[in-house]
């Protein structure tokens, strides 16, 4: 049998041998395919994932440092302008036989006058509080009672100040880092995109996404950088003007409060409720809006004042658009949430410092005071040094790092500033250099690590970096 008539009488089964061979090679191959299309697909993707998790972690980073950075400065400005170690140098220089508080002045003078008490309590409070190196203004003579008075107000004054502002400054900052830092990943994301088939050949900036963000190169759009820089300008609102206004809140809210003399005792349990009424009546999100950002009209007069001209004051489009959604997210239920968190965490270590400090309870190894403890007195002036002492250690960081040029208000140098800041992938994003990575805020404030530590902070950051940016209104 020739092979011609092999093939002749059998070609049915050839035929679908070959079919099967066939359809199975495909198969086979399809499947190949598919899976290795799949395995690429999930590298992709946990590659996109790790990134992002790593720019977010980053962000984090850099928000902690530039609180840090930025606080003394906020800090200093407080200290200067509420008086407090002036006051208790003229009570120092007031005569042993100096007159009482006058009638007007409800609740002042029992324990004002008495030579023993006071002399004692301002020993205690220069001891404690003040700087004794400190230049005393020359202001007009007050009884011992209305200079007591005022240093109560003062001194419990400049604390919640700077509680305040550290909270606020802390909020904003993540806004604001994580805003933009949502913005460049998206950019990033855009330009490893394919272009359309008529898209014109011009040369694109990519960010490189398998290195760590210290390591990526920066876009040279230089609309996208003066928008950056407008946008991170507009944080010296609270550090220059916005905490004045909440000062003179709060102050009000503290004569209100406080009844008690300096001369009067006072228990720790005291103290804390003194505190959570204070707290409890002071203002939170949404009404915190005007002290984070300027009014609409006072806009350019801001980019003029840390050096911008022309209509590099003016903001971009794309600023405007970060400014609204800067006060939407201010505005938002979420927002007021976690500024009540970080409000509650950095009062508890208030509380806490004041316990050590003031009281001289153990703390080391509890959270609650020792027995008996609650029954324990001092003397409010006592307390008022330690608040005193406590609002220079609050502005303090341990690390030491280059002061930040241009705080001090109109004619600041903005790229100096933005250097200084140390944004780490922010600032190396914008074209203008940086530092500070890796840098962590353990071990350096503990007030503001306090904040940093508050987990409805961080989910809240994770809110912004991650929802979708450029919507078109």
């Amino acid at each position: 049998m020739t092979m011609l008539q092999f093939i002749n009488r059998h070609r049915r089964k050839i035929a679908f041998t070959t079919c099967a061979v066939g359809a199975g090679y495909l198969a086979v191959k399809y499947v190949k395919t598919k899976f290795t299309e799949f395995a690429q697909a999930s590298l992709q993707d946990q590659i996109a994932r790790e990134n992002l998790r790593r720019r977010f972690e980053q962000n984090q980073e850099d928000c902690a440092y530039t609180v840090l950075t930025l606080l003394p400065a906020a800090t200093a400005a407080i200290i200067k302008e509420i008086a407090v170690e002036s006051l208790t140098e003229e009570i120092r220089r007031l005569p042993k036989n100096a007159p009482a508080a006058p009638p007007s002045i409800a609740g002042t003078t029992d324990g004002g006058g008495g030579e023993g008490d006071d002399g004692r309590s301002v020993k205690s409070f220069v001891s404690e509080g003040m700087d004794k190196g400190v230049l005393v203004e020359k202001v007009p003579t007050k009884t011992r009672a209305e200079l007591w008075e005022e240093i109560k107000i003062n001194s419990i004054t400049r604390v919640l100040t700077i509680i305040y502002t550290t909270t606020l400054l802390t909020l904003f900052t993540h806004i604001q880092l994580n805003l933009l830092g949502r913005k460049n990943y998206l950019n990033s994301v855009a330009s490893l995109a394919p272009s359309p088939p008529n898209a014109p050949k011009t040369p694109i900036q990519l960010i490189d996404t398998t290195k760590p963000p210290s390591k990526q190169s920066a876009p040279t759009n230089p609309e996208d950088a003066l928008t950056n820089r407008q946008y991170l300008s507009f944080g010296f609102h609270l550090i220059n003007h916005g905490w004045r206004p909440l000062r003179t809140q709060i102050a009000e809210t503290v004569k209100k409060t406080i009844p008690q003399t300096a001369a009067a005792s006072i228990t720790f349990p005291e103290i804390h409720t003194i505190f959570k009424t204070l707290r409890s009546s002071l203002p939170t999100p949404p009404i915190l809006l005007p002290y984070l950002l300027p009014a609409k009209s006072d806009e350019e007069q801001l980019l003029k004042d840390v050096g911008m001209t022309g209509d590099d004051a003016i903001p971009t489009k794309d600023c405007r658009k970060l400014l609204d959604e800067t006060a939407d997210l201010i505005e938002s239920p979420l927002a007021t949430t976690v500024c009540n968190a970080m409000l509650n965490s950095i009062l508890d270590v208030l509380e806490r410092d004041v316990a050590t400090e003031v009281f001289k309870f153990d703390l080391s190894d509890a959270h609650e005071i020792p027995a008996g403890g609650a029954e324990k007195t001092v003397r409010l002036a006592n307390v008022l040094a330690g608040l005193t002492k406590l609002a220079h250690v609050m502005g303090k960081v341990n690390d030491k790092k280059p002061a930040v040029p241009g705080l001090g208000g109109a004619g600041g140098d903005l790229q100096g500033m933005l250097a200084g800041l140390g944004l780490g992938g922010m600032v190396d994003q914008l074209g203008l250099g940086g530092g500070g990575r890796g840098w962590r805020a353990e071990g350096q404030n503990r007030y503001v690590e306090s904040v940093e530590n508050v987990r409805e902070l961080e989910g809240f950051s994770a809110v912004v970096y991650s929802e979708d940016f450029g919507r078109d209104d």
